[in-house]
């Protein structure tokens, strides 16, 4: 089984590795280009989580933008077992 973090992280990969388009606000993509030097690969402020937590953050508000809820909707539409914990 599959969770939704994994989705989402392989969703936020994708499009970090597309250079983060994000359409409504280019300078979103020139920013985070600028964290990474062009030459070497190297990072210039951010430690690489915190770049990660920018490209997620990015990903999920500009690009997948549903309420988490609805991100579970979306991916996960079989119905849950009669044991499981509810979710709010």
């Amino acid at each position: 089984m599959t969770h939704l973090h994994q989705i989402l992280t392989s969703r936020t990969q994708e499009w970090a590795e597309a250079g983060c388009p994000c359409p409504q606000f280019p300078a979103i993509a020139e920013i985070l280009e600028f964290q990474v030097e062009s030459e070497s690969g190297n990072l210039r402020c951010l430690r690489k989580a915190q770049l990660w937590a920018l490209q997620t953050y990015g990903c999920l508000r500009f690009v997948e933008d549903p309420h988490i809820f609805e991100h579970y909707q979306q991916f996960f539409d079989k119905p849950r077992d009669a044991g499981s914990p509810k979710i709010c």
